[in-house]
C-alpha cells in the first residue's frame, strides 16, 4: 500500500454524508476481512485489545464534486474550488496502513 496514493484516491472527490459507500470498494481492495455492522460502518477486529480507532469518510459539503489536488512541497491541498475532506480521510489512510 502506498500511503500517498491511498490518500489521493480517498480525496479525489467530495463525499457528502450518505455517499460514503462509494469509497468501500477502495477500502476492501486494500484490507481483506472488513465487515459491516448494523449501521453500515466498516470494521475489522485485530487481536483482543479493547482499543478502538475510528474515523469517517464523509466530507462537509452538500455535493459530490471532483477534487483537483495541488501539491506544494510536502503539502497536498486543493485548488480552492472544493474542500479536500482530509480531516478524517487522513485518519482512514493511517488506519489502513496500521491494519496492513
Amino acid at each position: 500500500m502506498n500511503i500517498k496514493d491511498t490518500f489521493l484516491s480517498l480525496t479525489n472527490r467530495t463525499y457528502p454524508h450518505g455517499t460514503e459507500e462509494q469509497l468501500f470498494p477502495i477500502l476492501h481492495s486494500i484490507v481483506n476481512g472488513l465487515q459491516t455492522d448494523e449501521f453500515g460502518n466498516l470494521f475489522i477486529k485485530i487481536g483482543e485489545s479493547d482499543v478502538m480507532f475510528t474515523s469517517h469518510l464523509d466530507t462537509a459539503t452538500s455535493s459530490l464534486s471532483p477534487v483537483k489536488h495541488v501539491f506544494e512541497e510536502n503539502i497536498i491541498k486543493t485548488d480552492g474550488t472544493t474542500i479536500l475532506g482530509a480531516d478524517d480521510k487522513a485518519g482512514v489512510t493511517i488506519m489502513l496502513n496500521m491494519i496492513q
